[in-house]
């Protein structure tokens, strides 16, 4: 994978990328909150948004920077993603 490649190749690490995931998951939350109905219920949009910190942290970031570029991918679209690893690569 080209971004993969270029994330490497630019020193990015899995830490560079963990707030991008999390973010993307906070999002998809929001959206499934929304869609669902689930905003009015405390509860319930409690349980999303802890549901997808916990996929953010244990089936993307914590199994490598190939599953954070692929969810990345996923959630934001290949451009947006070279974005965010320059970004990352130019954050110390």
């Amino acid at each position: 994978m080209r971004l993969l490649a270029l994330a490497g190749s630019l020193g990015v690490k899995e830490t560079n990328l963990d707030m991008a995931v999390h973010e993307g998951a906070a999002s998809y939350a929001s959206a499934a909150c929304n869609a669902t109905g689930a905003v009015d219920d405390e509860a319930t949009a409690d349980a999303l948004y802890d549901e997808a910190g916990r996929q953010a942290a244990d089936d993307v970031n914590n199994r490598g920077l190939a599953h954070q570029v692929s969810y990345l991918v996923a959630q934001y679209g290949a451009a947006e993603v070279e974005h965010l690893i320059r970004e990352a690569a130019s954050t110390p």
